[in-house]
């Protein structure tokens, strides 16, 4: 299996790529993609044949090396972000601040484990989204299975793994002292098409699917959850599953894992305590539920106290409100509008873009150029969109206007001087306090981005602390640009 059909099929997809990146007319071309795609399928069918095979005879050989859990879930996301981007699809995790994230295990396996619940999740999931969360298990096994589909399978095969497995220990960890052991357990939520429960017991047998329609309408061996299943029991713990038909689906799996003797929770490593204290209030404007749904989460675990989510229309409406009070509530405004068009016949077009909305509220509203605000854009919508002070009334007869493509950079506005607070003569750059990010996006870079617009908010105030004009930004909010200069 490995070198008589695994090296030529290497050659095959090697040769196919390269054809594919030769002028070939478009026929040809279609050719070409077809082998490599084909060449692809049967190269995961001879990988998942050759771990099944090792893991049954007792030979697969586990690494025990330091790894970080938050890095696990971000990479595995990366490689699936394209099925997210292309499905429209919203994806996103959260970890248990409580959660160790140094620990000592096999990265390349937990990974496979999690990409192949990912994968499927994408496959069934037509529209919503697909999350995972992370946390440590809060009773044994038998206790949090309780009365899922497979936890009767549980009792009757637990022991079944017996075979002398090979763990790879390097020496830095021989000589550690005595590791303690952490029971994580890992979930994979979506909203596809759910499963049946009298089927459920055919989830992870070897070489079965749900019914042979699946096979047909989406492909697949068959042995994917098997492996995976047998991979956590390897790692002491096991996979299981809660699906209704027709309402989406929730993989869990457990492995048992050493934390490193220097580890930070995810609390601490991302100063969670710390942000929560500079970040009190945060508004996101967001217009899919699907997103309200991911940033409740997101930010709910990242302990952020408060958290108000309104449509692009109400929020201007509450901005409004707001324009002559002596100050705006909300630490952060995260704005995420980027809206696809389904009634254009132009595929990814979109209706109204996060750029567009910020350079609308700041040119509108001039006392939010002191609050900070990030800009969210989804690399995979095509980026022209209508100017968002027309986005409300926005119809396909309303001609289409090119917007910048967004970057992880301070957001650009066209205007002249776009983020300076302008009295009289003198104006304050806040241009460092508007920032843009990329989905989907890591929850490491976003934690990163709030951290350094709050520490670049409190030197701002702290530079200013001598000024004979401290209320600067309750002074702006209060008045008339008219008015200010006789204020001071």
């Amino acid at each position: 299996m490995s070198h008589e059909i695994r090296t030529p099929m290497n050659a095959v997809i090697g040769m196919s790529r390269a054809l594919m990146d030769s002028d070939l007319p478009s026929e040809l071309h279609e050719c070409a993609e077809t082998i490599e795609s084909s060449g692809n399928h049967l190269m995961a069918l001879v990988d998942d044949i050759l771990d099944y095979s090792k893991i049954e005879s007792g030979k697969l050989k586990l690494e025990q090396n330091k790894l970080d859990l938050i890095y696990v879930i971000e990479s595995a996301m990366k490689l699936i972000s394209s099925n997210s981007s292309n499905k429209r699809l919203s994806l996103w995790y959260t970890i248990n601040p409580e959660v160790p994230v140094q620990v000592y295990g096999d990265l390349v396996r937990l990974r496979q484990i999690l990409l192949n619940l990912l994968s499927n999740a994408f496959k069934f999931t037509h529209e919503g989204f697909v999350s995972i969360h992370v946390e440590l298990l809060p009773m044994n096994m038998e206790q949090f299975m309780g009365k899922s589909a497979s936890s009767k399978q549980y009792e009757s095969d637990k022991n079944k793994l017996s075979y002398p497995f090979t763990i790879d220990t390097p020496n830095s960890l021989a000589n550690e002292k005595k590791l303690s052991d952490i029971h994580i357990m890992v979930s994979v939520t979506d909203t596809g098409i759910g499963i049946p429960v009298k089927k459920q017991n055919k989830l992870f047998q070897s070489f079965t699917q749900v019914d042979a329609s699946t096979t047909r309408n989406f492909g697949g061996t068959g042995l994917g959850l098997a492996i995976s299943k047998k991979l956590c029991r390897v790692m002491g713990g096991d996979m299981w599953v809660k699906s209704e038909e027709n309402k989406g689906s929730t993989f869990f799996f457990s492995v048992i894992l050493q934390k490193q003797s220097d580890s930070n929770t995810y609390r601490e490593q991302n100063r969670l305590k710390e942000l929560s204290k500079m970040c009190t209030q945060v508004l996101v404007i967001t217009e899919q539920e699907s997103v309200k749904l991911k940033w409740e989460y997101i930010l709910r675990g990242l302990e952020i106290p408060s958290t108000l989510i309104l449509t692009f229309k109400n929020a201007c409406s509450m901005f409004e409100s707001h324009k002559y009070k002596r100050t705006f509530p909300y630490s952060v405004i995260i704005m995420d509008v980027d809206t696809e068009d389904e009634n254009n016949n132009q595929s990814n077009q979109i209706i109204m873009s996060s750029q567009s909305a910020i350079h609308h509220i700041l040119n509108e509203y001039q006392h939010l150029r002191a609050v900070p605000t990030v800009c969210v854009s989804d690399s995979g919508l095509n980026k022209s969109a209508i100017p968002a002070d027309n986005a409300m009334q926005a119809s396909s007869s309303v001609n289409l206007q090119k917007s910048r493509k967004y970057s992880l950079k301070p957001v650009v506005d066209e205007i002249e001087q776009p983020y300076s607070v302008v009295i009289g003569e003198e104006s304050i750059d806040t241009k460092h306090l508007h920032v843009a990010i990329t989905k989907p996006f890591k929850n490491s870079k976003l934690v990163e981005l709030l951290h350094d617009l709050f520490l670049e908010k409190e030197d701002d105030i702290e530079s200013n602390s001598g000024n004979p004009s401290p209320h600067l930004i309750d002074i702006i909010s209060t008045l008339d640009g008219s008015k200010i200069m006789e204020k001071i």
